[in-house]
């Protein structure tokens, strides 16, 4: 439950993050690349909400595949088995 609830957390600051980087790129041009190369002084970036959404969820849905993995394999040990090795 725990890793599952840092899993979440981390995955909304992650897109928090993204969307901020985006934003600024967007309007401020941060990062910038050669123009007689590229035919462009900047490198174009566009937002789309349903795309922070599907790697949203599937980042969460990861993270919590990722959580009960190891929970499914500690409840699988019967607690006798663990004691008597102690």
């Amino acid at each position: 439950l725990q890793s599952s609830a840092i899993g979440i957390i981390g995955g909304i600051i992650g897109t928090c993050v993204a969307g901020l980087f985006i934003f600024l790129q967007h309007r401020y041009h941060i990062i910038t690349i050669p123009e007689d190369i590229y035919f462009m002084d900047h490198i174009p970036v566009h937002a789309d909400p349903g795309m922070f959404l599907l790697i949203l969820s599937g980042t969460l849905i990861v993270c919590l595949l990722a959580s009960l993995w190891p929970t499914k394999a500690v409840m699988d040990i019967l607690p006798a088995d663990v004691l008597r090795y102690e």
